[in-house]
């Protein structure tokens, strides 16, 4: 007789299985592991069980695997299945009978883990202690009751009510990490067990399952062994159980949720004798709705809000104390309120946890000191709790200028809006605290300007994100700012992302090269960043624009300077913009976005005054980069002329500076040795002698 196909399709998985692991496809413990691959729901729990059947019934195959021999027991297994509509789960269902009697030989036996799987708890250690039962005591434990929950009363009837119904709904408790959602579950405990309670949950037991028991362990198959702990429970010792971040269990993060998970939570949520109540993070909740529809359908969402001002400073001079006796310092009143000062929009957690943590890194800092008293160096509070004087317009439009040669009014138009939005004196902080669309022909400073900014106002060149725009010319690029949907390419890599990006350095400049060249859509994109200060990406995350200054360029309307004079062109009598610049730009751009710019800076052509100072600038870099390789070089007034003029154009800015550079100077001094030299202008080009 012929072998099955369900049997000969495990077969050739397990050799393939053997051979990337090097070991022989004979082995029963290849053939479960291809099973439970296809089959994980039904072999999770009895992988072992699973092992050891598969190894009874190969002893009746044939080692070519080309026939059996007649056992008919074996013969009808093979059969039955073969005749199911799905051959691999007709296998698994005809193997059920073999397990029971091979399980205590399985248990005894000892057997490398495979890959493919966990090796399931062992009978003894199931036991474990007898109330509650070893299974549930490993995966869930028992909430402490508190009764110093601020703020959160509504929450716990909400809860009870609840929980406490003939047939009990399940809570889904939606909030962001750090609001105090595994808190509320203390308080829970804590109103269950008060005298003044007496319904039907009084004196019920609260069991918390989190992602750590779960993760590490057989992941659906705990689970599956706790439901089948609990209906050996009676209704009085029924305990109420909670499941813990919801998100990491099922992986709704990832690219694929863990369906079978889900299936397992829904099978507890559907058992009216066990009350459940789960916890999920707020940016995860629409997956699990895109994820399994039915499930959230048996779900009462309660958001847990975030704490106001006056309950988070109760919070935070209750624990004070408990703090400052582990630490042995001193932590008083005003350091305690400045730990509750706000968090940026993108934290990834939130008051009061932060507030906690602020509290709790303090007092370490100062007990390193060896100080007695906390003070508010030791509180890191980063920049949103930082004072505000902010920017020395005066300062910041010199240190400007020596970056950017030739441009005093779009320096002077862009750091008098800086001074005021970096001191928090404008009518709207959430919005970028700049801006800006920078328009004017090439190579006049535009870009350079930009950086200047991340240097002089942020500190650091890399707060420079420069994106450019040719590179967005299609719709489907929008994907490269806030990532593609799941399971498209790119999905996985959201450091590239530009609200990735932001999330991570939001005190930063984002220059958006070149905008006319990119797609409406990105546009598009761009009008909530400029309005609200905020762009959610794909998965959810939400990128804070708010300490952000937005720089765009264009090279609109730069042609219209090719009719006017050499110079700084007509501005009118009244000292604005060139209004035909203007017209460019709106003509070009839709007016929502032209709405939203916070100024317009024009920037126009320089004149050879200013392209003699940037010579002078640019030669001095190279002279020191010359220094350090051993050459002590002079260049005279009239050579600085010559690579100022060669080459000079209005229409294209001061970019054939460096080119003039390296053909004029650079290049006839490879010829010199290294040594002290003068570039001085011999018949319309320059020569080098000795000095």
């Amino acid at each position: 007789m012929s072998l099955p196909s369900a049997l000969a399709i495990l077969l050739d998985r397990a050799r393939a299985e053997a051979k990337r692991h090097g070991h022989p496809a004979t082995k029963p413990v290849h053939i479960a592991a291809a099973l439970r691959r296809q089959q994980a729901s039904l072999c999770e729990a009895e992988f072992p069980q699973m092992e050891a059947a598969l190894s009874s019934l190969l002893q009746a195959i044939n080692p070519t695997y080309g026939a059996v021999e007649d056992d008919p027991e074996t013969l009808r297994i093979l059969d039955e299945a073969a005749a199911e509509p799905d051959p691999l789960r007709g296998v698994i269902d005809r193997l059920r009978p073999l397990m029971g009697s091979v399980a205590a030989a399985s248990e005894s036996t000892t057997r490398e883990p495979v890959s493919a799987g966990v090796t399931a708890p062992r009978p003894e250690e199931r036991g474990g202690r007898a109330e509650p039962t070893g299974q549930l005591a490993r995966c869930a434990t028992p909430v402490l009751p508190d009764n110093t929950i601020v703020g959160r009363e509504t929450l716990v009837d909400q809860l009870i009510g609840l929980l406490g119904r003939r047939r009990p709904a399940t809570p889904l408790l939606v909030g962001t990490s750090g609001v105090g959602r595994t808190a509320l579950l203390s308080a829970l405990a804590a109103r269950l067990n008060q005298g003044d309670y007496s319904g039907p949950l009084a004196g019920r037991q609260l069991m918390r399952i989190c992602a750590e028991s779960v993760v590490a362990a057989q992941r659906s198959a705990t689970l599956r062994e706790l439901a089948r702990t609990l209906d050996n429970r009676s209704d009085v010792d029924m305990p109420i159980v909670a499941i813990d971040d919801l998100e990491v269990i099922a992986a709704l993060g990832g690219d694929v949720a863990d369906r079978d998970m889900l299936g397992v939570i829904r099978a507890l949520v559907g058992n009216e004798r066990v009350p459940l109540l789960l916890i999920i993070g707020s940016q995860y909740q629409s997956r699990l709705a895109v994820y399994d529809t039915e499930l959230t359908r048996q779900l009462v969402p309660v958001q847990v809000p975030l704490l106001d001002q006056e309950a988070l400073l109760v919070i935070a001079k209750t624990r004070a104390g408990q703090f400052a006796t582990y630490h042995s310092v001193e932590l008083p009143d005003n350091i305690v309120e400045l730990a509750a000062a706000p968090l940026r929009p993108n934290s990834d957690r939130t008051h009061p946890a932060m507030m906690l943590e602020r509290l709790d890194a303090a007092c370490a800092r100062a007990a390193i000191r060896a100080a007695r008293q906390v003070t508010k160096r030791d509180l890191d509070l980063g920049e949103e709790g930082a004072d505000s004087t902010g920017l020395d317009v005066e300062g910041l439009i010199e240190r400007l200028n020596r970056h950017v040669i030739g441009q005093d009014q779009a320096i002077a138009s862009v750091s008098t809006r800086l001074a005021l939005t970096r001191a928090k004196l404008d009518l709207q902080p959430a919005r970028p605290d700049g801006v800006f669309l920078f328009v004017g022909p090439t190579g006049v400073g535009k870009t350079a300007l930009a950086l200047a900014i991340a240097v002089e106002v942020f500190g650091d060149p890399t707060a420079l994100i420069r994106l450019d725009m040719s590179e967005y010319a299609q719709e489907w690029a929008l994907s490269r700012l806030i990532g593609p949907q799941p399971g498209y390419v790119g999905f996985t890599e959201p450091e590239s992302w530009l609200t990735t990006r932001v999330h991570d350095k939001p005190d930063c400049v984002v220059l958006l090269d070149e905008i006319e060249k990119a797609h409406p859509t990105i546009w598009n994109a761009f009008l909530q960043v400029f309005d609200a200060g905020r762009l959610t990406d794909s998965r959810g995350t939400v990128a804070d624009f708010a300490s952000c200054v937005v720089i765009m360029t264009s090279n609109l309307g730069g042609r219209s300077f090719q009719r006017r004079a050499i110079g700084f062109g007509d501005q009118g009598a009244d000292g604005r913009p060139d209004q035909e610049i203007i017209g460019a730009v709106t003509a070009a751009m839709p007016p929502e976005l032209v709405n939203r710019l916070d100024q317009i800076a024009v920037f126009y052509p320089l004149d050879r005054a200013a392209i003699r100072a940037i010579a002078d600038k640019e030669i001095e870099r190279a002279l020191d980069v010359l220094a350090r390789r051993g050459y002590d070089v002079r260049v005279s007034p009239e050579a600085v002329d010559l690579i100022a003029d060669s080459g000079y154009d209005p229409a294209f800015g001061a970019r054939h500076v460096q080119r003039s550079i390296e053909r004029h100077l650079l290049q006839t001094l490879v010829r010199q040795e290294p040594g002290s030299l003068e570039a001085l202008v011999v018949d319309g080009a320059i020569s080098w002698v000795s000095r």
